[in-house]
């Protein structure tokens, strides 16, 4: 991963612009864009999600089993009783009354394109044309400043049938915001100009496709986001403190989530933060002892900071992954394989409860024994704390519905 913000983000304009085209405007139907207007009155829940993409091995974190002969990192001992966490888990395993696990989250898809729409839509039946939870939100809320779904560093379209326009904006996908000169800006502003001149000539003749329509308003999006002073001031890290910094981790998981932070604070509803190389089939021992120590250090740091800052029950912290790894070790990769029979969610803040941990797997780690909860159920949940009413009529277009199965956690609101 690359250090982004020792002190500034910094993305060129014009590698920004042709980012900004290809996540908003490859859709091709007008009626897929997001309101510029919120369809409701803006809700105040935020979420932070933490991707693990390839599959968190859960008997390596959250569900250590100390008898098994597969074992390779010992357990260790949290601030719940008779709770125990990989022991490269230190910082959650010392803050777990701060947060809630999901021991026992399971569904049937080992394709890794499959889980993961399926991980990030909630739904089982997930394809391409799914959209995503944070697409969900961008489609209620609309456009603004900050965008309402940002992925850092990045994150592939998501938004399915509503349209590449609510997909994520990708923060940090290219050089963008470096800092601005007059001579940049004038060049901005010059290039504005000569295309909106364009597209109203073009609007005129009636030559101007949906597809240019959508491309013209990724451009105006995207300069509007270029220009944004509010935007330089929320990736200038330079201005939170130093100690913060180093409690959060000097490294890009650490930056990333002081990063969503201040995004969710300023109203961003929906930060999709995608940690890469998960997908440990080979020399799973080395490679997640290096992976797992600074995302423990950078969630334990970010669920104290909410704390700490009034935040937690406005911004709900989820830890996802599209599903687990097998408790046996293959030999001759010495790599754990993609396991659907369980996998270990992390959930903070938003109103829920902490301390909880919901489910059981078998002795092993491989198998839920009590209270599976299923992809639709997380939904149901997330939805909830996002304050979306999945049952109304006109939620979705077309009279689709968002979700037709799964309930509530409610072990997290008792």
């Amino acid at each position: 991963m690359m250090r982004a913000m020792e002190n500034r983000v910094t993305i060129g304009r014009r590698r920004f612009l042709q980012a900004g085209v290809s996540s908003l405007a490859a859709t091709h139907s007008l009626r897929a864009y997001c309101s510029e207007i919120p369809r409701k009155a803006e809700l105040e829940q935020s979420v932070i999600c933490v991707y693990l993409k390839g599959g968190l091995s859960q008997v390596d974190s959250f569900d250590p089993k100390p008898n098994s002969k597969y074992r390779i990192f010992k357990p260790i001992s949290t601030a719940i009783p008779g709770i125990s966490f990989s022991e490269l888990l230190p910082n959650l395993a010392k803050n777990a009354e701060r947060f809630s696990l999901l021991r026992s989250v399971t569904h049937s898809h080992t394709n890794h394109v499959i889980a993961e729409y399926c991980m990030r839509s909630g739904r089982q039946d997930a394809g391409a044309e799914t959209p995503s939870f944070g697409a969900v939100l961008a489609h209620q809320n609309g456009w603004k400043i900050p965008p309402v779904y940002t992925a850092i560093p990045s994150t592939r379209s998501d938004a399915g049938f509503l349209g590449s326009t609510c997909s994520a904006f990708n923060l940090l996908e290219a050089d963008i915001f470096r800092k601005k000169t007059e001579a940049i800006t004038d060049q901005v502003s010059h290039d504005r100009k000569l295309l909106a001149r364009l597209g109203n000539k073009l609007s005129q003749k009636g030559l101007l496709s949906s597809t240019l329509q959508q491309r013209n308003e990724a451009y105006r999006r995207a300069w509007s986001i270029l220009e944004s002073d509010e935007m330089q001031s929320i990736v200038d890290l330079s201005n939170e403190p130093n100690k913060l910094r180093q409690t959060y981790g000097t490294t890009d998981e650490g930056d990333y989530l002081l990063l969503a932070r201040r995004l969710a604070e300023r109203g961003t509803r929906f930060v999709f933060v995608e940690l890469t190389g998960w997908d440990m089939h080979t020399n799973i021992e080395s490679n997640i002892k290096k992976k797992l120590p600074p995302v423990d250090q950078a969630i334990a740091a970010l669920i104290n900071d909410l704390r700490d800052r009034g935040l937690d029950k406005k911004i709900a912290v989820l830890v996802n992954t599209e599903f687990g790894r097998t408790p046996f070790i293959v030999p001759q990769r010495a790599g754990r394989d993609h396991c659907t029979g369980a996998m270990s969610l992390l959930i903070a803040g938003g109103g829920t409860e902490s301390g909880r941990v919901i489910g059981k797997t078998d002795q092993e780690g491989g198998t839920v024994k009590e209270r599976p909860i299923t992809p639709e159920d997380l939904a149901q949940t997330l939805y909830k704390l996002m304050g979306i009413d999945v049952n109304e009529s006109d939620l979705l277009p077309d009279g689709r519905r968002l979700l037709t199965e799964g309930a509530v956690i409610e072990e997290l609101f008792l």
